[in-house]
């Protein structure tokens, strides 16, 4: 049997000269997951927020959005020995469920060669002002858990005038 003479090929495997080629079935099948990944994380981003009446803060002050922040809405709950109600990305997740995405997200945030090492990733609280304290303990200790080791924790408030607005709005019916 005789062999074909075969042309040398560029680094990234295409044919200098006829010869080889490139197989395009796996660079489609990774533009259509990248395509289905950023549509998923659009449709997640936009539901971070919930419904939720935050607590007032005299001496709050605003933050700049960051990359590597994830949300955890706390909502409040019919009566306070309910488990609590979580919510990331639009999802209500258990306790269990919410420590394991928290893993993940602060696994991505933390450096590849020290998986000890605390995660550079934050968690932005939005606990309802009716949500017992407890609930949000549980939120703090999941971040705190030494496979998740998030620090950066932040707690979502409304300044003092916004108070007034709600009661002005309770007291005449409108709502926003």
């Amino acid at each position: 049997m005789k062999r074909r003479d075969r042309r040398p090929t560029s680094e990234l495997g295409a044919a200098v000269e006829g010869g080889a080629s490139v197989e395009m079935t796996p660079l489609i099948d990774v533009t259509f997951q990248l395509l289905v990944f950023l549509l998923v994380i659009n449709d997640v981003s936009a539901k971070v927020t919930e419904d939720v009446t935050l607590p007032v803060a005299e001496h709050a002050t605003e933050i700049e959005a960051d990359e590597g922040i994830v949300t955890v809405n706390v909502l409040a709950q019919a009566t306070p020995a309910d488990s609590p109600r979580v919510r990331i990305g639009g999802l209500t997740v258990q306790l269990r469920e919410m420590a394991r995405l928290l893993q993940t997200v602060a696994d991505l945030h933390r450096p590849p060669l020290d998986p000890a090492a605390v995660s550079r990733a934050g968690v932005l609280v939005r606990a309802d002002r009716d949500a017992p304290w407890r609930h949000v303990q549980l939120v703090m200790q999941a971040c705190a858990d030494e496979r998740i080791r998030i620090v950066r924790i932040q707690f979502a408030t409304r300044a003092p005038d916004a108070e007034s607005d709600l009661a002005e709005d309770a007291h005449t019916g409108s709502g926003r």
